[in-house]
């Protein structure tokens, strides 16, 4: 369960840590609105070895789970994870 449910970020499972189903121009918005708005979030990047770290480190797994966002780093499995289940919420298989 992500922690962050007020946040307006679409998270994919991925082993049970929420990652961020977005893309650079999501990336790019969500951070310029934070700015404007003068709130104070973080950002995570994470890859394969992260989310399996977050599997066995409460404090970890907690710190990716109250980020504003948490992007996949370039591991095809976290972005892959994803983007499918941002399509499958929005009900499209294509890209998003």
């Amino acid at each position: 369960m992500i922690a962050r449910a007020e946040s307006a970020l679409d998270r994919g499972d991925v082993l049970g840590v929420g990652v961020s189903a977005i893309t650079m121009d999501d990336a790019v918005a969500t951070l310029e609105s934070w700015i404007e708005e003068r709130r104070r979030e973080y950002v995570c990047v994470t890859g394969v070895h992260g989310v399996m770290e977050c599997r066995s480190d409460p404090s970890l797994r907690k710190i990716h789970d109250e980020a504003g966002m948490v992007t996949p780093d370039a591991c095809r499995s976290c972005i892959s994870c994803a983007l499918s289940a941002r399509s499958a919420r929005n009900g499209s298989m294509g890209r998003t």
